[in-house]
């Protein structure tokens, strides 16, 4: 990836997958600085920086900083209160601080229909973006290590 970044690769889809080796090798704070790169990259693109984000909250949890870990998924469910790892995420971000009815209700979100989808082909899940196949998807830990690591 450094050689990557001397070429000039400055995207963020370079600058998250940096981030996301790593985090693999729990270079923690390196990694969290290669999210935040790729953050501010994706903005400069005019693109989300919703992953880069939410992978620095995860970051953030890595490093036992909860409090910001949790403003930092706030901030991506006020641009986009679909985002359902981030509504998993802040989920388990309150259950780690001990805040269990914000956790619960935090989890409950996601077996909630936000919106409807369109695409009838979504699986999951089958009753557009929220309802009760998330919560069957994110009360399986499998599902959410491979979905986090």
């Amino acid at each position: 990836f450094e050689k990557a970044e001397q070429l000039g690769a400055t995207d963020y889809i370079s600058l998250n997958n940096k981030g996301n080796s790593l985090s693999a090798l729990c270079e923690w704070r390196a990694a969290d600085e290669a999210y935040e790169k790729a953050a501010a990259a994706a903005l400069k693109d005019k693109d989300s920086p919703s992953v880069p984000n939410q992978n620095r909250a995860l970051i953030a949890v890595q490093l036992n900083q909860l409090d910001n870990a949790e403003r930092i998924v706030l901030s991506l469910l006020r641009r986009d209160p679909n985002f359902l790892d981030a509504k998993a995420l802040l989920a388990a971000i309150r259950f780690r601080k001990g805040d269990k009815d914000g956790a619960e209700s935090s989890f409950a979100s996601l077996c909630t229909p936000a919106i409807d989808s369109p695409n009838t082909n979504l699986r999951p899940p089958t009753k557009g973006l929220g309802g009760t196949d998330w919560c069957v998807t994110y009360s399986d830990a499998d599902i959410v290590k491979g979905r986090w690591t």
